[in-house]
């Protein structure tokens, strides 16, 4: 990735900067997708610490010139975990520790049953409440909808799936994530994400 203006890093302690520089016909679109948000920095997964120790670890060996297709393999398997990183509802759970027991609740029957055909019945049905002061008391806390946040939800287990199993059909995909079929998947994701699944699957693949 070619940087098109100059950057500045400013830190409080001693630190080291390694830059690592791309090429590829898929890396621009990776790249533009990761940083749409205009998000520039990521905290550092489990799995892409693992991989970035490897990295570093072939980096240091005296043979690191002759294994550009593992070092390739590995910096691309942290752009597409990256990508993971790129929830398609920007949804903050910072002051959820202050919310209602009842959106507490909530967040989690969505979280575990995003899969299953969930309506605000079902949900209001489950939690004892009626669907007016549950849908009041989520957005209050939340400014989401129930419905966005769970087609959300839905888009992000989406994503994840695209990107780690390369074989498995839309179809299925959109059957595991709660969505009617690939139609319904094709519709809500192109909306959010700005392309199809099986275009934004090729960009990581």
């Amino acid at each position: 990735m070619i940087a098109k203006k100059r950057n500045h890093y400013y830190t409080n302690s001693s630190s080291k900067f390694m830059f690592f520089h791309f090429n590829g016909p898929q890396i621009q679109l990776l790249y533009d997708y990761i940083t749409k948000n205009n998000q520039n920095s990521f905290e550092m997964s489990a799995s892409n610490k693992t991989l970035f120790i490897q990295l570093l670890n072939t980096l240091q060996t005296k043979n690191y010139a002759n294994r550009d297709i593992v070092n390739s393999e590995l910096l691309y398997k942290i752009l597409i975990n990256l990508t993971s990183n790129i929830p398609s509802n920007q949804f903050d759970r910072s002051g959820l520790h202050q919310s209602p027991q009842l959106v507490k609740d909530a967040l989690n029957y969505l979280d575990t049953h995003y899969a299953e055909t969930v309506t605000i019945q079902t949900l209001c049905h489950h939690l004892g409440v009626s669907s007016a002061l549950l849908s009041r008391t989520f957005r209050a806390n939340t400014n989401n909808s129930i419905h966005h946040y769970l087609t959300s939800t839905r888009l992000s287990h989406a994503q994840q799936l695209l990107t780690r199993y390369p074989d498995i059909s839309i179809a299925e995909v959109a059957l595991k994530c709660g969505f009617h079929d690939a139609s319904h998947l094709n519709k809500i994701f192109r909306a959010d994400i700005g392309m199809s699944p099986s275009e934004f699957r090729r960009m990581c693949f």
